[in-house]
């Protein structure tokens, strides 16, 4: 059987909720600063929820079609910028090498957990 991937276009992106500066040693521990996660942020007095499904561009966690709506929107101001098909390409790619370099332990896995059935 051959190895298929199925990737579902939408998505979430995470914001952290303090602008980035590279890291240094006075700002390590701000991890606000440094990491998108959400179960870090969201605990931060600067975390924006999105309260409304209708503004998918608010807040510090957003939709992926949203995102792509802003990449859209800054390439029509700066043509050096990819569009949005294209991110989506790249990231469709990006996937399907990430699952290609673990594909012989992914194998290894799924061959070791399953009984061993001559019939199927």
């Amino acid at each position: 059987m051959p190895l298929r991937i199925y990737i579902y276009q939408e998505g979430l992106a995470r914001f952290a909720t303090k602008p980035y500066v590279s890291p240094l040693g006075s700002n390590l521990g701000n991890l606000c600063m440094h990491l998108t996660n959400y179960a870090i942020n969201k605990e931060s007095e600067d975390f924006i929820a999105n309260e409304d499904v209708n503004k998918d561009y608010v807040g510090h966690k957003r939709s992926l079609t949203a995102i792509f709506r802003h990449i859209d929107a800054a390439k029509a101001n700066d043509p050096d910028i990819i569009s949005s098909k294209q991110c989506w390409q790249q990231i469709k790619e990006l996937c399907v090498k990430t699952v290609i370099a673990g594909h012989n332990q992914i194998a290894h896995i799924y061959k070791t957990s399953k009984p061993q059935d001559l019939e199927n």
